[in-house]
């Protein structure tokens, strides 16, 4: 019962957070990003069709979620100095897909929460007082495997 209340509680600030972001939609910023991300793209192996999303935030920050867009905060676009600033992000971002760490990482996530999930059922069938703590230790095998990532990922 903990474990629901406390995934609802994280998808109901999750929510929060990306309630506030926006999306800042501009055809003419659209066009200049696209002209300066088109050679980084083509020079990774990256379609043309990968986007470039302008996330209406302060903070300096950019990221990808997926294969086919790379998210950058209006927060890091108001302190670029040039565009060979905004080509060094874009870069750094593309090399992401092309190096297929969203991929990589999510089978690290799948792989350290079915090591958890296993542990937590061969203490289950013992005593309830080993599975409280299989419970704890299943946390820190899914965190441990997420800092091993981490550190993989560079």
């Amino acid at each position: 019962m903990r474990i629901l209340i406390a995934a609802l509680c994280f998808v109901a600030i999750a929510g929060t957070a990306t309630a506030r972001q926006t999306i800042i939609r501009d055809a003419e910023i659209e066009y200049a990003l696209r002209q300066v991300a088109a050679p980084i793209l083509r020079a990774a192996g990256l379609p043309s069709s990968v986007r470039i999303i302008v996330v209406r935030d302060d903070r300096m920050n950019a990221f990808v979620a997926n294969s086919r867009t790379i998210f950058i905060h209006s927060g890091l676009l108001l302190r670029m100095e040039d565009a060979a600033m905004l080509q060094a992000v874009i870069a750094h971002e593309a090399a992401h897909i092309a190096n297929g760490h969203l991929t990589r990482r999510a089978t690290a996530v799948r792989g350290a929460r079915n090591m958890a999930a296993i542990g937590l059922l061969l203490s289950a069938a013992g005593d309830w007082r080993r599975a409280r703590g299989a419970r704890r230790g299943g946390r820190h095998v899914v965190g441990g495997a997420a800092l091993a990532f981490r550190a993989y990922e560079g």
